[in-house]
């Protein structure tokens, strides 16, 4: 028994005020419950919206100096003009400057050197009368250019960014970085631009570190002279393939415990089935359980993120074999399974922020957190009052499995109502 609940019998006096007040509450739970009946309950663990959210598509989010940074192809975010790019607090949304507009979108983001990266199609005035090409760098109070940026004879943009040896890597399309000549990728020492050999010949769409070298994927099949088949890794000064026979439809990477794990548009991988997500152990391609199916041409794995020892994914799918999925999922090392009901259109960037996680893509709103409330707020509005109350009243017995139930012994009774009032108020 802890300190908080221990009592000596016959040394208990009576808290006339917090008896009364229990009282009340009940008093006028009862009052409501024959007024309005009874709520509809749900799980406590479910997605919900961010503070109005963005008024379009979320590309990218990372956390910089404790507060989690969103970028896309909005203007405002929380009402709040934010163009291209936000910061989120867990309360408010705050522009960062005068944001990254107005054309184009931030479609990644990493930090470097203690800067917050942001990279996209956009091409943004800075102070001192400069522009950013497809990149630029915030110091904490002001954005500033990396350089010339990107440069490409039609459309260039960067799409993935990664920390390795002490610099940073950016991938993407574009054949101009700082006027440097480059293919597709390139690398900042804090200063300037340089190539990685001969780059590649096509897209680079997702980067990662995995087994101290740094690994690419995307829809090109030479890297640095050599085939690859969409998937290379660069040890700082050559290029190699990453196993034979991979793909050039991987759209997301993350390292998850001694594996690589990818994600994309493919259905094989290594010559193995893998219905849109995989792993690398170092040696070979292995499917995660059965994969995801779903609405035919546009499923796809987008993208990764770890929360809780899980691995969570998400993009465009439906299912995972027999399980049905909602455009995200979280693996529990056997199986696939919901987050709750997921979001209803895709999902094109994850991360966790306050041991929450984010989601970002086109669904409504364009961002929304997964949020595990207090086993005593029943209608998840983040307060624990008389409607938490009504809750626990209205499924009085035997009950198991059901929200009420707080305590979880089967049935909802005095202990589960006490458990509400002991937490009554905010819901940490």
């Amino acid at each position: 028994m802890s300190a908080a609940t221990a009592v000596s019998k016959g040394h208990c006096p009576l808290n006339t005020e917090g008896h009364h007040m229990t009282k009340r509450i009940l008093a006028a739970a009862v009052i409501i419950v024959g007024t309005f009946g009874s709520p509809t309950w749900s799980q406590c663990e479910t997605w919900k919206t961010v503070a109005g959210g963005t008024d379009s598509n979320v590309l990218a989010l990372a956390e910089y100096n404790g507060k989690l940074i969103v970028g896309g192809g909005f203007t405002t975010a929380g009402g709040v003009t934010s163009p291209k790019i936000a910061s989120w607090n867990g309360q408010q949304w705050t522009p960062l400057g005068g944001g990254l507009g107005p054309s184009g979108a931030v479609s990644a983001l990493a930090v470097y050197n203690g800067k917050l990266i942001a990279g996209g199609s956009f091409n943004a005035p800075v102070p001192g009368g400069q522009e950013a090409h497809c990149i630029a760098q915030w110091n904490g109070t002001t954005w500033q250019t990396m350089g010339s940026g990107m440069s490409n004879m039609i459309s260039p943009f960067v799409s993935a960014m990664a920390v390795y040896n002490g610099e940073l890597y950016a991938g993407g399309i574009f054949s101009n970085a700082g006027g440097v000549l480059v293919f597709n990728i390139a690398r900042w020492n804090g200063s300037q631009w340089a190539a990685l050999g001969s780059g590649t010949n096509g897209w680079v769409k997702a980067l990662a570190v995995y087994n101290g070298e740094l690994i690419a994927a995307g829809s090109f099949t030479i890297a640095g002279g050599q085939t690859v088949d969409g998937i290379a890794r660069w040890n700082g000064s050559n290029w190699q393939p990453l196993g034979p026979d991979a793909s050039t439809s991987v759209f997301g990477m993350t390292v998850f415990g001694t594996d690589l794990i990818v994600g994309g548009a493919f259905g094989e991988i290594g010559g193995i089935d893998a219905q849109r997500v995989a792993r690398w152990d170092g040696s070979n391609w292995f499917p995660i359980g059965d994969g995801f199916q779903g609405p035919g041409p546009s499923l796809v794995v987008e993208c990764f993120t770890v929360s809780g020892g899980e691995l969570i994914a998400g993009g465009v799918f439906s299912a995972s074999g027999a399980t049905s999925l909602n455009n995200l999922a979280r693996w529990d090392g056997s199986h696939w399974q919901p987050l709750d009901n997921g979001v209803d259109n895709k999902v094109y960037g994850l991360s966790v922020y306050g041991n929450q996680i984010y989601s970002g893509g086109t669904f409504a709103e364009h961002i929304a957190r997964w949020h595990e409330c207090c086993p005593t707020d029943l209608n998840h509005d983040d307060l624990i009052n008389v409607a938490d109350l009504l809750g626990v009243i209205n499924s009085w017995g035997i009950c198991k499995g059901c929200a009420a139930d707080i305590t979880g012994d089967g049935t909802v009774n005095s202990a589960d109502l006490l458990s509400v009032i002991n937490a009554w108020g905010a819901c940490p």
